[in-house]
């Protein structure tokens, strides 16, 4: 799936300045892995490198706008010619904003939602896929939610936005297949997070009651590192602080 866990590992995260995105680099980090954060706050970064490197981990940040096609591209190919190779991307960068019935949601709420959660992750996979081709490994780990899985009435955008991820998902699970490539496509589906999103969306007192996200860090490191197997294509719940249940989901869409 991935080099040899002696080998240093390069992985790309997403949204890495904050909250999931925080917590999966520093649990990455750990592993001896190479570090590369993107995000549009450039102070968030560059304090979670420092705290990286602190621990004598290995990382290094780029200020990206997801939603902009030109930087991924320019990020992708700058990782690319740095390092040589993307071991591991984590598509994490994300947002939700309120919460609000459908017939409330504007136009540009709803196309902010989309280019936010939905094209960044497009504009990722289309980068980053005919790397791992090329390589014959690699692992896709696209950050979905509970709410991809099943949708909410106050957050319908985001609940579309997941589940768009989930179908992305599978149809790179199924391409990496399907291409005799050594690559795996997953998503992992938290249930609620304290971050600050959270606390946004629903108050401090709520998001005191959810898991930590260092959880969800920890998961992803430990499916990094083969602790946890996980299928290609999977999704993996993460409740309570711990793995639920892991999904696969896969099919041959062939078959009628």
């Amino acid at each position: 799936m991935v080099k040899a866990l002696s080998e240093e590992l390069v992985a790309v995260i997403t949204g890495g300045g904050k909250g999931i995105g925080k917590s999966i680099a520093q649990e990455l980090a750990k592993t001896g892995a190479h570090i590369v954060i993107c995000a549009r706050n450039e102070d968030d970064l560059k304090k979670v490198c420092e705290d990286i490197r602190r621990s004598n981990g290995k990382c290094d940040y780029n200020v990206v706008d997801v939603t902009s096609k030109q930087d991924v591209e320019k990020f992708v190919e700058s990782v690319i010619m740095k390092y040589g190779r993307i071991d591991v991307l984590v598509n994490n960068a994300g947002f939700a904003n309120g919460k609000k019935y459908i017939e409330s949601v504007t136009d540009d709420e709803y196309e902010n939602y989309f280019e936010t959660n939905v094209h960044s992750v497009f504009y990722f996979l289309r980068k980053v896929i005919p790397e791992m081709k090329s390589q014959n490994s690699g692992l896709i780990i696209n950050v979905s939610s509970q709410s991809g899985l099943h949708a909410s009435p106050i957050m319908p955008i985001y609940s579309a936005n997941k589940f768009a991820i989930e179908a992305f998902t599978e149809a790179v699970a199924k391409e990496f297949e399907e291409s005799g490539c050594n690559a795996k496509c997953i998503a992992i589906c938290p249930s609620g997070v304290n971050t600050e999103m959270r606390v946004k969306l629903f108050g401090l007192e709520d998001a005191k009651l959810q898991q930590s996200p260092d959880v969800v860090g920890k998961v992803v490191s430990d499916i990094v590192l083969t602790k946890i197997d996980v299928p290609n294509g999977a999704n993996v719940h993460i409740r309570n602080g711990s793995v639920a249940k892991i999904d696969d989901v896969l099919y041959d869409w062939r078959s009628k």
